[in-house]
């Protein structure tokens, strides 16, 4: 029974978190979460994810960018480019559309060994390194009693400049050293994951088409009527270097960024761009528009990002605006700002032609000027992120909740948290988040997301659905020390009245944890299992300050906080 003298008190914290300082001086707000948001002032649990693909059908590598857009016949395409492969996801099937990059006729000698699955192969100055892919056109003969490679695709590891060899999907019934002529595709060959030399990949769509470019690569094209079995080609005549691509709207010129000029000198603040309506056309002439400008600021330029007002560019350290402007001109370059530059390719995001980013040591925001984002979690983001991998940041949008968001790789070398901003609330948060790229999609009516080390696309929060494709996972947030009374007496604590929401299984459990001094340790009463049927929980507690922890595992549980009361009275200053 609580005691009589009491008085219930409304404890109430500020949405979001606040780690601006220490847990003392951060009363009155939540000082660390997982698996929930924050919405109109009030904690809850985030919803979890559902694979959208069969559980046989994944992607080979990483993805770092998805894209996504509609065919004339209202078929939905889906664009991923990974450190190896580049791919359509149409139907949630996919179709490997990396492009060729050379094909080779040859007379080569394929040796097997019996009872053994690899093949080695001799061609004089393959030009493959290990991890690269080929595909056999053409071949005359099996060998090695039951090895027939034609239209099969294999990975590779190199032993010499003129020796590869692949794993077979069977082992060889005969020992040979068969020479022959025989057709290779050598598909373009695979990046790395890691490091400044990442492979990361533009895409965008021109119409129905999709052009793809590796960063520091060509760009290739995937023609929508050739369907989804036949690869991306070459654009034959665009720059060999581009750190950069995307699509202007006005008159269709493809852009390039970091590229070289037409001495085919790589200039890392050069733009070019492509004649109007035609990708395959680089050269300036008159009546075609297609042209270059050099951007002042910075050492290189990192990203791109198309809005209604402009092209945003931003180098390593400066903002820039490509204005479209017509004529002989076509576009023109304002320098916006200086000593905000952007972490990488995909570092920012776009929430109602308000565009956000994350440099190296800040947020910011751009509405017609360039601005500080204000974060009171700054310094921990800051500390928890691993620079050695900081290209592989990605701002995502999610325009249901009125969030932005960037993935950012921590203790491991992947993206494995996520950082959290409400726009309309100014609210930030974190949550642990195992994606690599976050893309909301109108055309498929949801946000899709890479998961990290599964090799497969899921439905980022879906209506209903608070589970990781059938696994539980934990929800909490907790707060920051908060004073029971006016900080000088000892107080004591008897009961809690709830105040939460929840769905059909939701619990939560609830731990206060009574200090009487800040930075030591205290005592923690609970947890509490409180659901839709709990009306009041009843402890003991004594101290002058306290933390509360509200906290979910249960598989498909939701719940929301409201306002919650503890019955407090003062209990002496010792």
């Amino acid at each position: 029974m609580a005691s009589t003298i009491g008085k219930l008190v409304d404890i109430t914290f500020r949405p979001g978190l606040d780690r601006g300082s220490t847990s003392y001086a951060s009363e009155g707000t939540w000082y660390d979460s997982a698996r929930v948001r924050f919405r109109d002032g009030y904690p809850e649990t985030a919803r979890g994810r559902t694979t959208f693909v069969a559980s046989t059908s994944t992607h080979i590598g990483t993805p770092r960018t998805i894209t996504s857009w509609a065919q004339n016949d209202g078929v939905a395409n889906i664009g991923l480019g990974t450190e190896s492969k580049l791919y359509i996801n149409q139907t949630s099937t996919y179709y490997d559309i990396t492009p060729v990059r050379a094909s080779v006729a040859s007379s080569l000698t394929l040796s097997t060994l019996v009872n053994s699955r690899e093949i080695n192969v001799s061609i004089t100055s393959h030009g493959l390194t290990t991890n690269d892919y080929v595909v056999f056109s053409s071949m005359q003969a099996t060998v090695g009693g039951n090895v027939y490679l034609t239209g099969n695709e294999y990975q590779v590891s190199v032993s010499t400049a003129n020796i590869f060899n692949f794993q077979y999907g069977s082992s060889a019934t005969a020992t040979s050293a068969d020479v022959g002529s025989f057709n290779i595709n050598y598909l373009l060959p695979s990046g790395v994951s890691i490091g400044t030399s990442l492979r990361n990949w533009s895409l965008d769509n021109y119409g129905e088409d999709l052009l793809a470019n590796p960063s520091g690569n060509r760009i290739y094209w995937w023609d929508r009527t050739n369907g989804v079995n036949v690869r991306a080609v070459l654009v034959t005549a665009s720059p060999s270097i581009n750190d950069v691509m995307l699509v202007s709207e006005e008159a269709r010129h493809v852009l390039s960024f970091g590229t070289i000029d037409t001495d085919s000198v790589y200039q890392p603040l050069l733009v070019r761009w492509s004649a109007a309506n035609n990708f395959n056309d680089w050269t300036a002439s008159i009546g075609n528009a297609a042209g270059s400008l050099l951007i002042q600021g910075g050492s290189k330029i990192m990203g791109a990002l198309r809005t209604k007002s402009a092209i945003l560019v931003w180098t390593d350290s400066t903002l820039h605006a490509l204005d479209y402007v017509g004529g002989n001109f076509v576009f023109r370059n304002r320098k916006l700002g200086d000593i905000c530059g952007i972490t990488g390719l995909h570092g920012m995001t776009n929430a109602n032609d308000i565009v956000y980013w994350m440099s190296h040591a800040n947020f910011f925001y751009y509405d017609g000027q360039v601005k500080l984002l204000e974060c009171p979690i700054q310094r921990d983001v800051f500390s928890r992120l691993n620079s050695a991998q900081d290209r592989k940041i990605a701002g995502f949008v999610d325009t249901r909740f009125s969030e932005v968001g960037w993935l950012i790789p921590t203790s491991t070398s992947e993206c494995d948290f996520a950082v959290i901003h409400n726009h309309n609330t100014k609210a930030w948060w974190w949550t642990p988040l195992s994606y690599s790229y976050l893309h909301e999609s109108h055309m498929v009516e949801r946000i899709v997301g890479a998961v990290t080390n599964t090799n497969q696309l899921a439905s980022h929060e879906p209506p209903g659905v608070f589970n990781d494709d059938g696994a539980a996972y934990e929800s909490f947030v907790s707060s920051a020390d908060f004073d029971l009374g006016e900080g000088d007496e000892i107080m004591f604590v008897d009961r809690c009245i709830p105040d939460f929401v929840f769905n059909s299984v939701g619990t939560v459990n609830m731990t206060l944890t009574a200090m009487r001094y800040p930075n030591l340790s205290g005592t923690a009463k609970g947890p509490y299992t409180i659901t839709s049927a709990t009306s009041k929980v009843d402890f003991r507690a004594r101290g002058r300050h306290a933390t509360l922890r509200l906290a979910c595992s249960t598989i498909n549980s939701s719940w929301r906080a409201g306002r919650l009361r503890l019955n407090i009275q003062p209990d002496g200053k010792v």
